[in-house]
């Protein structure tokens, strides 16, 4: 039998290494909450336009990643979607002066900032930011493909 890790389909895996917790989280797509579902499909538009990113199910909530790391995560913080992405921490600093943006529960150390895009924003201006999320982590092979 073979284990979780090694059946993946191409836009949905878990890397648990429980058989069981495996086969229940391995098809998850939707978070655990509501979200919303225009939202998610413009996350996941960009996302997966990246070479190589898939989409995965931590914590209950739609996680992006390249190869093995995480770049991106829809969440939500007291009842408000966010956009969860790594920047440095000197991006972090200049995001965080704007009332959309703020340090990233639990990961802000590491440079993670959330976004409420409930306060209006420009998805373009989400794109370049996910992109540059991406990069941070993605492996040298994949940002050769990146356009």
């Amino acid at each position: 039998m073979s284990s979780p890790k090694n059946a993946r389909s191409p836009q949905t895996r878990s890397r648990s290494k429980s058989p069981v917790a495996g086969a229940l989280m391995g098809n998850m797509t939707q978070p655990k909450t509501g979200s919303d579902p225009a939202l998610l499909l413009r996350l996941r538009e960009i996302c997966l336009d990246l070479p190589e990113a898939v989409e995965t199910v931590k914590w209950g909530h739609p996680t992006f990643e390249a190869g093995k790391k995480i770049f991106a995560v829809l969440d939500h913080y007291h009842g408000r979607p966010c956009i969860s992405f790594r920047t440095t921490l000197e991006d972090q600093a200049t995001l965080c002066r704007d009332e959309r943006f703020f340090p990233a529960p639990y990961a802000a150390a590491r440079g993670w900032v959330c976004l409420r895009p409930d306060a209006g924003l420009s998805w373009s201006k989400v794109r370049n930011l996910l992109v540059a999320s991406y990069r941070l982590v993605a492996l040298q092979r994949m940002l050769k493909r990146l356009n």
